[in-house]
Formats: structure tokens, C-alpha cells, sequence
């Protein structure tokens, strides 16, 4: 499968701990664990090479840092077909603002930001979450920017919320837009007006990013028609497992993870993790083997046994031959004959639903279920006697192999 990304590359930001003993912040230990761990996930599991990926943790994330890695360092390196991704997990804060809406400000706070007082920062020392996002835009020519903000209130980052995946963007759209239209985007641990939870079910992580660790170790290629994990169904998928976790670790706390297009964006896609042609292989094997599998149940059924022992298919089938008495069938013209017969049966369909809704099958799944219930069926025939003779052609079915049957 074609790449949808030039080269790839991260900045990773975890703090911890503040330097100003006059900050109301208590030290956390789980903003550097979290970095780290996303930090070995996108090398593991999502293709990002080890030298590409510059981290700050705690006294190294200074804002001066933060500032000279994104204006200096990265914008020299960084092409527009990459794509380039910020973790940050550590401390934020809100700041209100003047205007007839009084919408709050969000700003996450680096190691070196000073306070007048406990409760009274030195506003300068803290970073906008705005113009964090504005920042890397303008500084980044990537052509897919993501934002994962693992702090409090981070749903403040982007003041317009839209979809999360454009209407047309079908698989095949999917896939133009990461690889052609430019995306920023956000995903935050929580909503604009709520705190996030330290740990949960693992104590060394919180309950956000531990959620995005399980989801992209786990998720198999065979669920992603469009060959890759997108910024937009990360957020769709980890959402509700995160609100679920907060009720449980956070004493009936809600914390529910945001997706946000920033009027940066163009409707583009990010690429979360592609799925090499490997895997996808690997997978379609693992798939094909449980459809043959549940096709050979199916024939073992007291219900499909009496049905084809009745002869009925049969009958049906040699009706067609006789009207066509100067046609020879090959094994695969047959299997079209019997697989348009057996779908116009009532009990092989309701059969066939009742899978379908237990084990959760995909329309290419029900499809190769139907092909390989043909060719069990297939089999049979050659057993029974035809009025038609059949010529072997059963190089299609070699290995087990269960190949698409085009119906004519």
C-alpha cells in the first residue's frame, strides 16, 4: 500500500515538576512516563524512526526550549509531505478573559514559569494553548500536524470544534485527503472545563494516554478498510473508553477527550498508523480462515443438511442446466449458479443474518462466507448426480484459498 506521509517526526513534551516553589502545582511523576511511553509506541508501532523523535522532560522543557526546538530546530528539518505530532502531558491552567462571551483562556505551563503568588502566575511564562497551535503552523510546513494534549481543561485548545471526519471522506477519499490536504488537528485528554486523572487502572499512566496505548497496540488492519488509523477515529474510539475509566478512577469525575479541525486545517487526514502490506496480509489470512471455518459449520447445520439432502438445490440446478443444454460449466461458472441459488433461500439467509449479528461481520466477510458456503455446497454436488456433465476446473480453489466469485 502506497505511504500517505513523506518522513515522520515528534516532539514529545512530559513536565512533571515546576522550578518556582511558589507554583500551587504538587509534583507528578506520570507526565514523563506518559511521554515516554508515547515516545516507544510511535517508534513500535507507528513508524516513527528513533532520531526523529526529540523529547523535554521536566527541567529541559523550559519555555525558552519549547520555543527555540519549534522555531529553530524542527522548522529546519521538517518537509511538507511529513507529518509531525506534539504529545504534551503535565499542568495547565485557564486564564479569563475580558469581552461579552468571557471565554476562558487555556495555558499549559512550562518547568520555568514564575508566579507572583500561589495564585497569581506570571502570565508571560505560561504558553497559550492558542498560540501554541498557532506556533507550530507557522513554523511546520508538514503537511499533517497533531496535537495530543494530555492536561487539564485542554478542550479550551481550539476554539472551533467541527466534525471529525469530512462527509465524502469515504476510504478511498480518506486516503487522498491525508496524502493531499493539509491537517492540524487536536486531540485533548478532556472538555474545556474539566480536569483530567493522573492514573488509573495502570498507576504509572494516566487514563488518557494509557487508552491510546492499548488502542494502537491492539487494533487489527482488518477493521480499517482505508489502510490506516486516523487522527479523527483515534479520538471517536478512545473517547468513550476514557469517560468510562474516569467514572471509575476519578469517583464519578467525567473526562471526555475532544477532536478538533483548527481553521488551519484543510480536511485533511492524519495518519495515525498505517498498516504495512505485511500486516494486512497477515490479517487477511487470520480472516479467511475463520470464514472457512464458519462455512463449514454452517454446512454441518441439521437445518442446511436437510435442506441439501431434500435435493431441492439440486433440482434447481439441473432445471438451469436443462435450459441451456449447449452450455459446459466450469467449476467456476457453477459456483455462480449455486451461490444465486442459495441466496434466494430463506433458511441459508437467515442463517447467514444470524452470523453476521454474533460475530460482528463486515460486508467482505458475509460475501467470502456466502463464496465459501458455495463451494461446500460445490463439493457436495460432485457427489450427487448432475444431468449436465462438469468440467474440473478447480485451479481457482487451490491452498484453500477461497477466491472472489463474480456473479454474471
Amino acid at each position: 500500500m502506497e505511504k500517505l506521509y513523506g518522513n515522520s517526526w515528534a516532539l514529545i513534551i512530559g513536565i512533571g515538576k515546576l522550578n518556582d516553589q511558589k507554583s500551587p502545582f504538587k509534583n507528578l511523576t506520570n507526565p514523563k512516563n506518559d511521554a515516554k511511553a508515547i515516545e516507544e509506541m510511535l517508534i513500535r508501532f507507528c513508524d516513527f524512526p528513533l532520531g526523529n523523535i526529540y523529547s523535554l522532560f521536566d527541567e529541559c522543557a523550559t519555555l525558552e526550549k519549547i520555543d527555540d526546538m519549534i522555531e529553530n530546530i524542527l522548522t529546519e528539518k521538517i518537509s511538507q509531505k511529513d507529518r509531525f505530532l506534539v504529545f504534551f502531558a503535565g499542568h495547565a491552567m485557564t486564564r479569563p478573559t475580558r469581552g461579552h462571551k468571557k471565554e476562558a483562556e487555556g495555558y499549559i505551563i512550562p518547568y520555568n514559569a514564575s508566579w507572583k503568588s500561589e495564585k497569581k502566575p506570571k502570565w508571560n511564562t505560561l504558553k497559550s494553548m492558542n498560540e501554541f497551535v498557532k506556533q507550530v503552523n507557522d513554523n511546520i510546513q508538514a503537511n499533517q500536524i497533531l496535537f495530543l494534549l494530555d492536561c487539564c481543561f485542554s478542550g479550551i485548545a481550539s476554539k472551533a470544534q467541527e466534525y471529525d471526519i469530512a462527509p465524502d471522506h469515504k476510504p478511498i477519499g480518506m486516503r487522498n485527503a491525508a496524502k493531499k490536504n493539509l491537517s492540524v488537528q487536536i486531540i485533548t485528554a478532556s472538555n474545556k472545563d474539566e480536569s483530567v486523572i493522573d492514573s488509573g487502572k495502570d498507576p504509572l499512566h494516566s487514563i488518557f494516554t494509557q487508552t491510546i496505548l492499548d488502542f494502537i497496540q491492539n487494533e487489527k488492519a482488518f477493521d480499517y478498510p482505508e489502510g490506516f488509523i486516523s487522527a479523527s477515529i483515534l479520538k471517536k474510539k478512545i473517547a468513550p473508553m476514557v469517560v468510562s475509566e474516569s467514572f471509575v478512577w476519578g469517583n464519578g469525575r467525567r473526562q471526555e477527550p475532544q477532536f478538533y479541525r483548527t481553521d488551519f486545517d484543510n480536511l485533511g487526514e492524519f495518519v495515525v498508523k498505517q498498516f504495512s502490506d505485511e500486516e494486512i496480509n497477515e490479517q487477511k489470512k487470520k480472516e479467511d480462515k475463520i470464514i472457512i471455518t464458519e462455512s463449514d459449520e454452517l454446512m454441518k447445520s441439521a437445518d442446511l443438511l436437510s435442506f441439501l439432502n431434500s435435493n431441492c438445490i439440486v433440482n434447481q440446478i439441473n432445471q438451469e442446466i436443462v435450459k441451456q443444454p449447449e452450455k459446459k460449466f466450469t467449476a467456476s461458472s457453477f459456483l455462480v449458479l449455486i451461490k444465486k441459488k442459495i441466496k434466494s433461500d430463506l433458511t441459508i439467509n437467515n442463517k447467514i443474518k444470524h452470523l453476521t449479528e454474533t460475530k460482528k461481520l463486515t460486508p467482505k466477510q458475509v460475501e467470502k462466507l456466502w463464496n465459501g458456503l458455495a463451494f461446500n455446497i460445490l463439493i457436495l454436488g460432485v457427489k450427487i448426480p448432475i444431468i449436465s456433465p462438469l468440467i474440473p476446473d478447480y485451479s481457482i480453489m487451490t491452498n484453500n484459498k477461497k477466491e472472489e466469485i463474480k456473479e454474471e
